[in-house]
């Protein structure tokens, strides 16, 4: 989740920052509502943004990147020697040092297979990042869930036991949330371009909303019973 280049300091400092804040403070393991390293990642994010706008094309930051793909197109990715099959196989390092596509969708098919984590965020996201990337001219769609490191978030953040909602409305509601809130921050604001932690901690942040919408219509479902 974080550039390459990163400074040890600033990784003890997001550390400890999503150890105290995002778990201790709310009783340690198992009771967080937002994943720990996400929330350390996102706070130095907010404290060094220029630390952690690591490089992605040779001589040029995350940002400048970005604003060549939305203007120039994915063949300025392409000119660099960074295909879609590079970004997906983590031949090539990803706008914030984390790639291999692929290898997530591999693990998560694995972990889901186990019954560890459940497949509906997994669908609702990828399904919910391409067809929003339809809206969008460049990059393609089918480019969207192998640029940064959306497939990595997704797959080991976004389906945290301790986080995910506890219905499969929830699942679908949460997938579906991270994907389409990761191509509107990605593609509308270029000030962060790579959009998938500002994406999945304001979806995480909706977990309880959803949960509760979620079992108002489990429980609407139900049919009336006379005791």
């Amino acid at each position: 989740l974080m550039p390459l280049a990163t400074p040890l300091p600033y990784l003890v400092i997001g550390l400890s920052f999503g150890l105290v804040f995002g778990g201790h403070v709310f009783g340690g393991t198992g009771r967080y509502f937002v994943s720990p390293a996400l929330l350390g990642v996102v706070f130095l994010a907010f404290s060094w943004p220029a630390a952690m706008n690591g490089s992605w094309l040779p001589g040029m930051d995350t940002v400048s990147t970005w604003e060549q793909v939305v203007s120039a197109g994915h063949a300025v990715l392409v000119a660099s020697g960074t295909g879609w099959l590079e970004l997906a196989a983590g031949q090539q390092v990803s706008a914030t040092g984390v790639g291999a596509a692929g290898a997530c969708l591999v693990v998560a098919a694995f972990l889901v297979f186990a019954g560890l984590i459940p497949w509906r965020i997994i669908v609702g996201g990828m399904a919910a990042i391409c067809v929003a990337g339809v809206g969008f001219a460049e990059p393609p769609w089918y480019w969207q869930a192998v640029l940064g490191s959306f497939c990595f978030a997704l797959v080991f953040i976004a389906t945290d036991p301790t986080t995910v909602p506890e219905s499969r409305i929830g699942c679908w509601a949460l997938g579906i949330a991270f994907g389409s809130l990761t191509i509107v921050i990605r593609m509308l604001n270029p000030a962060h371009p790579e959009g998938t932690l500002y994406a999945l901690l304001l979806a995480l942040l909706l977990t309880p909303l959803i949960d509760h919408f979620a079992g108002s219509i489990s429980q609407s479902s139900k049919p009336a019973t006379n005791e």
